[in-house]
């Protein structure tokens, strides 16, 4: 998890989706599941998350601090890593 610009957006990383959402209304602003993502780049700003759907259904992340968006690209390729190999296991 990681905190948005603002101080009101968070970015929830779990083992099958990604989340953002705004602490004050607790109401998710966009949720999407791994298994629609085509691949994740790090942009300067922020993170991209590339969706099999086609471009305007992107999502992204502005994360100004290049530390911690290095780090959460980190986290992000890992959970990737871990939900791909499950699903070649399931399949």
């Amino acid at each position: 998890m990681t905190d948005l610009p603002g101080g009101d957006g968070v970015a929830l990383l779990t083992a099958d989706r990604m989340l953002a959402f705004g602490t004050k209304k607790l109401r998710p602003n966009w949720d999407l599941p791994l298994a629609q993502v085509l691949r994740v780049i790090n942009q300067d700003h922020g993170i991209r998350f590339v969706h099999k759907g086609g471009k305007d259904r992107d999502k992204y992340i502005v994360i100004e601090d290049q530390k911690s968006q290095a780090w959460f690209y980190e986290q992000i390729a890992g959970v990737v890593k871990s939900f791909n190999a499950r699903r070649r296991m399931d399949s």
